[in-house]
């Protein structure tokens, strides 16, 4: 249990600081006596023992990062144009990807930005994303967050601005249109369109 709760990309950062303030309230409490002591006892200067305990620090986040588990995502196939010329959407143009969960654990998975290329959008929106179960769900609306299981996949769109592109102009631009950036456990991942 203790594992998971460290593991978790918001309660392993709440222990981190946990222990940094215990930590540095210990120093603060003991460093008088023990500052007093080493300039008198020793020959090492003081800040030779600060030096040290910033690289044990260090190496110590350093072993608890290297451990994490890794994040593998990968786009699956082309990136696909659809157009809905249905009266009333909101988004008539749309870029999608289908992205696949390579990772050895299930990851959380939100939208958090787009970054331009050579085409902008109607609006940003971040309620785009859909897993696959058999079918795309949820079908006719995505959501923002999702829980995406080792191997599964799952499909992200932004809203091209339809009065500015068609979809031909789109289709040529493959690979060229911007990059959609994805929080995964916490971590940025851009991925080109």
């Amino acid at each position: 249990m203790l594992k998971k709760i460290w593991r978790d990309p918001v309660w392993s950062k709440v222990i981190a600081a946990g222990i940094i303030t215990a930590i540095t309230a210990t120093a603060g409490i003991i460093w008088p006596p023990v500052r007093g002591f080493l300039l008198t006892a020793s020959l090492v200067p003081y800040w030779l023992f600060g030096l040290l305990g910033l690289v044990v620090v260090c190496a110590i986040v350093i072993v608890l990062d290297a451990n994490r588990p890794k994040v593998h995502v990968t786009p699956v196939g082309d990136v696909e144009v659809g157009e809905d010329k249905t009266p009333g959407r909101s988004f008539p143009l749309k870029v999608s990807c289908v992205i696949r969960n390579d990772s050895s654990q299930s990851i959380d998975v939100q939208v958090f930005d787009y970054t331009p290329g050579t085409v902008t959008l109607k609006k940003f929106v971040t309620d785009v994303l859909q897993v696959k179960l058999r079918e795309w769900y949820p079908d006719k609306h995505g959501v923002e967050r999702l829980a995406v299981l080792p191997g599964q996949q799952f499909k992200a769109w932004v809203g091209a601005d339809e009065s500015r592109f068609t979809k031909d102009q789109l289709d040529r631009l493959r690979g060229q249109i911007g990059s959609l950036v994805l929080l995964v456990n916490g971590r940025r991942i851009d991925i080109s369109l």
